[in-house]
């Protein structure tokens, strides 16, 4: 029976009514991205099946293998990727006009179907299912979609703290079965340095969330809409017992977003994170990071050769022309839009080619003489997560992704435009004939089919450098140079943002992607860095790398679970204590025992051997808590090895950063000393 148009246009009436509160809870859901730095893929649905009923609406699967995966061919039926980053509204807009609603009954027992274009497959909106609910539950989301996975939370609990203060808790995230890790709970303490720990003093507490709501401990989750909902994200969230809570809370212990506002770090409780440094954009700029590392490279020449000769347009245009000129016009250039991403506006330039003008472009030598495996170009993409500026602190993880050029390489005047050959854009190649996806769900193993895809993971590449004869950890020892120097290029922008806008040193975290090109004789190049690297689940592969990658960085990060209301006390007594000056004062140190406390701290001033203030304990109890959270990262600076070489490119000594390297050089010396001392 055909539905009236009055019924029609009363049911679209209805659902419009609800979209402004549906963009308000949009970042609560995983079925599309916002906005983001590096979006070049996509979640999608795997299974596509949502049972819908009165009583049991379950946006989020338990098994986390919800709105994962479809094809290639029905991505770009969702959302264009090759449009310009778009806003939540736009976006709502979009996807509106490209699905009906069939069926929107009240009275009846809600069956809802939503059908795209006729060349697509049949697929659930999480909009429109959300819509829908919405309208049955009387305009109210279901407390399904806040609701965690898990009943359970894992709890680390650490000797450096005292029993009195929530300080001493971190939240275990755990790898998803999806993963397929074996890693269980106790396995994730890593001990480094055995003289500072005693396993009864780092144990795994387990609680139900009805424990943590008696003791008045929060654990949310916020995402805003100036970011991608990614499934990597919000499934290890909810995976680990952490709720997804509204927008307009304060209640939350990690917020996603895209930007961090002034204001949001001038609100955020000691135990609160975000996902970004202010002032980043220095780093996912293309522009402003190579002036950056062109101010480094002026005063540090051949140290600082770390990435290509670039040209800022249109200030830098006659010295372009100049410097072709000189070189005969015989080198190739790389023409790129300051702030893009996905490949867009990206051309190679020939020797005759004309250079453009206009401004928000720059031009930078080609590199047209890659590394190349089975005649293919490839770059890779290295995941960074800095946990602190101040001291800096650096960590590499072991996994990464070999994204491949679909075409054979050549630098053929005729195939300068063929985009196939010179980018690697996982955007661009998708659509070629020659892109065979990665369906690898573990990675790394010996099959034919993931030899011959279009993207690996690192232990993919490790394998092939090992048949070519190629040292692998050489390799990547020179990939952690670049990423140090380029760090250290930005922290003098990104301290004095923390130093104005933060009231605490440690709120902020950030994974960077590293955008590194090798060439011939496999010296690494930095091309770029995203600030807000793609997390998607476009392959087995992507989904397992990306959420291992979540899980560690939380872990690693430290997030907290706290009251609300003690944490208000802490936070004036602390304020206190800066105003008279006590936290400056060795003298002070009883105070800090407060919170800081344990065995944990004891022994640490006993390695010192001097007395220490409570910022100083800090830093070093900070340091030591994420060696024994690190997982599958690695820490690349600061290392006993390599504060001396890297400690000459800082423009301004920190406090943070001579504490540590202190630390650091004590506990080194006492380790040396003890195996000499068994040796004889």
């Amino acid at each position: 029976m055909t539905e009236s148009p009055s019924r029609k246009m009363d049911e679209r009436r209805l659902f419009n009514q609800n979209q402004q509160q549906i963009k308000l809870n949009n970042q609560n859901h995983e079925y599309y991205q916002i906005q983001g730095e590096d979006n070049d893929e996509i979640d999608f649905d795997e299974s596509v099946q949502q049972n819908i009923n009165d009583n049991n609406q379950q946006i989020f699967s338990d098994n986390d293998d919800s709105f994962e995966q479809m094809q290639d061919q029905d991505q770009d039926d969702f959302i264009d990727l090759d449009e310009d980053e778009q806003s939540p509204k736009r976006f709502l807009d979009n996807l509106d006009k490209r699905t009906k609603i069939i069926s929107l009954s009240p009275d009846k027992k809600s069956q809802s179907s939503i059908e795209n274009d006729e060349n697509t497959q049949s697929s659930y909106s999480l909009e429109k299912v959300v819509g829908l609910m919405m309208l049955k539950k009387d305009r109210k989301i279901p407390n399904s979609v806040y609701k965690p996975h898990s009943e359970e939370v894992f709890i680390v609990v650490s000797s450096f703290f005292s029993n009195s203060s929530s300080g001493f808790q971190r939240i275990l995230f755990p790898y998803p079965k999806y993963c397929q890790r074996t890693d269980t709970a106790p396995s994730f303490l890593q001990i480094d340095h055995p003289q500072l720990y005693d396993p009864k003093y780092y144990m795994i507490k387990v609680y139900a969330q009805s424990e943590l709501k008696k003791n008045k401990l929060q654990l949310g989750f916020k995402m805003t809409d100036s970011t991608h909902i990614y499934n990597s994200v919000v499934n290890t969230m909810k995976n680990a017992g952490v709720r997804i809570v509204a927008p307009n809370t304060s209640k939350w212990n990690v917020t996603w977003t895209g930007i961090t506002k002034p204001e949001l770090l001038r609100e955020m409780f000691r135990y609160q994170r975000v996902n970004h440094f202010p002032q980043s954009f220095h780093l996912g700029r293309k522009d402003l990071m190579w002036k950056n590392i062109y101010k480094m490279k002026r005063q540090y020449q051949s140290d600082y050769d770390i990435c290509p000769q670039t040209y800022l347009l249109p200030d830098d245009y006659k010295k372009l022309v100049a410097d072709r000129e000189a070189e005969g016009n015989k080198n190739l250039y790389i023409l790129k839009p300051n702030a893009s991403s996905c490949g867009k506006g990206i051309s190679v330039l020939g020797p005759q080619d004309p250079i453009p003008k206009k401004g928000g472009y720059l031009v930078s030598k080609y590199l047209a003489h890659p590394h190349l495996i089975d005649g293919l170009k490839y770059d890779l993409r290295i995941y960074v997560l800095v946990t602190s500026y101040d001291p800096l602190k650096i960590y590499l993880f072991r996994e990464g992704l070999v994204r491949f050029a679909t075409e054979k390489y050549s630098t053929n005047p005729n195939n300068l435009k063929k985009r196939f050959i010179h980018l690697t854009n996982y955007s661009v190649n998708k659509k070629a004939e020659g892109y065979v996806r990665n369906q690898d769900k573990v990675g790394g193993d010996n099959n034919l089919d993931e030899e011959r895809s279009s993207k690996w993971n690192l232990l993919q590449l490790k394998k092939q450098f090992d048949k070519l004869g190629i040292d692998y950890s050489q390799v990547k020892g020179r990939i952690k140079d670049v990423i140090i120097k380029t760090l250290i290029s930005v922290e003098p922008h990104i301290m004095n943002s923390m130093t104005r806008c933060t009231r605490h040193r440690n709120v902020c975290f950030e994974v960077y992607g590293f955008d590194i090109l090798l060439d011939a004789k496999l010296k690494p190049w930095l091309l770029e860095v995203n600030i807000s690297p793609s997390l998607s689940s476009s392959s087995p592969l992507d989904k397992k790398i990306k959420t291992m990658l979540i899980c560690d960085t939380l872990n690693l990060t430290g997030v907290q679970p706290f009251d609300k209301k003690k944490t208000l006390k802490e936070q004036e007594q602390q304020l206190r204590n800066r105003l008279l000056g006590l936290n400056k004062s060795p003298k002070s140190r009883g105070k800090s025992f407060e919170y800081l406390g344990g065995d944990g701290c004891e022994k640490i001033m006993k390695i010192m051997d001097q007395p220490l203030c409570e910022d100083e304990l800090q830093i070093i109890v900070d340091y030591e808590e994420e060696q024994l959270r690190k997982g599958n990262f690695d820490l690349i600076f600061p290392l006993p090895l390599n504060v001396p070489y890297y400690s000459q490119f800082f423009e301004f000594p920190r406090t943070g950063n001579e504490t540590l390297w202190k630390y650091i050089r004590i506990l080194t010396a006492q380790k040396n000393n003890q195996n000499i001392g068994s040796q004889n």
